[in-house]
């Protein structure tokens, strides 16, 4: 089994301390495999927030693969991002030399753990809300997943969102979704995880790959910050199994001063179908609730 802790929108400097004291507790605990963090992990970067946020990724006792959110690129913090010294470190083989900013790290990523396979996307774009991953992005995703030989669950990691959440005026979905997700569907990407909406909620869509049925779960995280749309701080843990995917979230009680968990939803695996759902690996992926 291989476990997953996704947080979101820490938006530090607005943050309850309470609040991530008791999730480093909780997350440590049952030590995940990997952590994810899908952005806006500060307000706005400088210089002096390097010591503080590199402690923070510290206490964590898991690796953290992160995404850059469209408050970490708020006033030049798309600089200050990605010449972060911890994740430059960690993703070195992902980073590139500029004349004028000197190393910065440079997305997609993809990583490993156990058999499953991510792919990191930076769908930000300086100064804005609205976000977008782009085609060369893309381009160069398939080519790390071809590349890695990887035949085992796919995930998708970005801050913005590819499907709306019904009922909010505003939609914030990436502007090139229907791209992605047809990299998705063409790639065997198998769930997307993001943040952004400050809710926590889990999808279900089903499309096709050149005639063939082929689906995608996605999954969004909470905020890690105080109250937000009237939706407590959460997280959520990510279980994977050979015959299940669930997700379960963690939501801060206030009256109680801690987590407590709720079943968010369930996917389950399905053996020998790749035929019919047009992925080449063994496992496959079909959803319930």
């Amino acid at each position: 089994m291989t476990l997953l802790a996704h947080i979101s929108d820490l938006h530090l400097g607005k943050h309850n301390p309470r609040i991530l004291e008791s999730i480093i507790e909780v997350v440590n605990e049952r030590n995940p495999d990997l952590l994810l963090l899908t952005g806006d992990i500060l307000e706005s970067w400088s210089p002096g927030d390097y010591k503080a946020t590199e402690k923070l990724f510290k206490s964590f006792k898991a690796d953290i693969l992160p995404n850059p959110g469209n408050w970490d690129e708020k006033r030049g913090g798309e600089v200050m991002f990605r010449r972060h010294p911890y994740f430059l470190k960690k993703f070195k083989k992902y980073s590139v030399k500029t004349k004028t900013f000197g190393r910065m790290l440079s997305y997609p990523i993809f990583y490993e753990v156990d058999d499953i396979a991510f792919i990191a996307f930076d769908s930000t774009e300086a100064d804005l809300s609205d976000g977008e991953v782009g085609l060369e992005q893309l381009i160069r995703a398939e080519k790390l997943l071809d590349d890695s030989g990887a035949d085992g669950l796919r995930i998708l990691t970005m801050h913005h969102h590819l499907t709306p959440f019904p009922g909010l005026v505003t939609v914030s979905t990436v502007r090139d979704c229907g791209n992605v997700i047809r990299f998705a569907f063409k790639n065997g990407i198998d769930m997307v995880l993001g943040g952004h909406k400050h809710i926590p909620r889990a999808d279900h869509i089903i499309g096709s790959n050149e005639g063939r049925k082929a689906e995608l779960g996605i999954v969004h995280a909470g905020t890690m910050s105080n109250l937000s749309r009237f939706v407590n701080p959460s997280f959520n843990f990510i279980e994977i199994s050979d015959k299940k995917i669930e997700v379960t979230l963690n939501e801060f009680d206030y009256d109680k001063n801690k987590f407590k968990e709720k079943s968010m939803a369930k996917y389950k695996r399905i053996k020998n179908k790749n035929l019919e759902l047009d992925y080449m690996r063994d496992m496959l992926l079909e959803y319930f609730l």
